[in-house]
């Protein structure tokens, strides 16, 4: 956007490096191919963790509601990461049901991307799971990796990227997220909806 910058954090960008060694006109479509392959192929090996038997019948609805998904059919033409966080979730969850807890909590980390998916999702699993130490070490691991990465490239981006995060909440544009509702001039009105649902 117009004057928005760049509104991820740099662990974003890190994970996108290999798209980085292709010219713009193959990085794109393999962008997309990429999430859309990794997110399918993640959500078979959820469902054959969770209904092994009926996978023929369950696809159908399964794909559906993939392909449904508002963050995943934007991807085509924004360039959004939903289809990586699709991916990144069903793969967690189909290794955690298969009990491979420490590669699920791995997995899992790569949230840090969208930070504030992997601030909700990883307490959520640390009070929720009885292998919270095995899914907390994984986490770790491939979490403080990409974050130490960011810090070696730039080790002031945070600083530039909550600026950035502002001046974007700010900008007059149709967001799909808690701000999207709060009118202009009240932006902070965002913040009930956000508690709310943090709460519930």
């Amino acid at each position: 956007l117009p004057g928005g910058g760049y509104g991820y954090t740099l662990t974003t960008a890190v994970l996108a490096i290999p798209f980085a060694l292709f010219p713009l006109s193959l990085a794109a479509p393999l962008w997309l191919v990429a999430q859309m392959t990794l997110s399918g192929a993640a959500l078979w090996a959820l469902m054959k963790a969770l209904v092994p038997h009926a996978i023929r019948r369950n696809a159908p609805l399964l794909f559906a509601l993939m392909f449904a998904a508002q963050p995943l059919w934007v991807t085509a033409y924004s360039g959004n990461v939903g289809g990586f966080l699709l991916a990144i979730v069903a793969a967690c969850l189909a290794l955690l049901l298969n009990g491979r807890a420490f590669a699920a909590g791995a997995v899992l980390g790569l949230l840090v991307m969208k930070p504030h998916l992997f601030l909700w999702a990883i307490p959520i699993l640390l009070l929720a799971s009885p292998q919270r130490r095995a899914i907390a070490g994984g986490a770790l691991l491939s979490g403080s990796t990409l974050v130490g990465a960011s810090f070696l490239m730039r080790p002031d981006w945070p600083s530039g990227w909550m600026a950035t995060a502002f001046r974007l909440q700010g900008l007059n544009v149709s967001r799909a997220n808690a701000w999207g509702l709060a009118p202009d001039d009240a932006r902070w009105l965002g913040w009930i909806p956000v508690l709310l649902v943090l709460a519930a």
